[in-house]
């Protein structure tokens, strides 16, 4: 049984050929397309192959959500005079580090 070009109505040739699905070419016009054969039952009724065949859609819900989460506590300002003292100590530490280590490297 020969198919005919959907485009021109000539003859055409099987190009590709994977499972039920063939591409095809015609030999007038070069025009490609595909075709799926199917296999007829007794009562004439194609029987759709299982590649073929579209699954059932699947219908898409979203989880619950999780426990919510517990409120961020509350920043309490700082004073400006507790943040001037804790700079201030921190700069003496660091003056003491630097002390410190200029005296290791004097001393060998």
């Amino acid at each position: 049984m020969s198919m005919f070009c959907q485009s021109c109505g000539g003859k055409t040739r099987v190009v590709d050929s994977r499972a039920e699905r063939r591409r095809r070419e015609c030999l007038k016009c070069k025009a490609r397309f595909s075709t799926i054969e199917l296999v007829v039952d007794d009562n004439d009724t194609p029987v759709v192959p299982a590649a073929v065949a579209r699954p059932a859609p699947v219908k898409r819900v979203r989880p619950a959500r999780g426990p919510a989460k517990p409120p961020a506590p509350a920043r309490t300002p700082r004073k400006e005079q507790e943040y001037r003292g804790s700079v201030r100590l921190r700069i003496e530490e660091l003056r003491d580090a630097r002390a410190l280590k200029e005296l290791d490297d004097d001393y060998p």
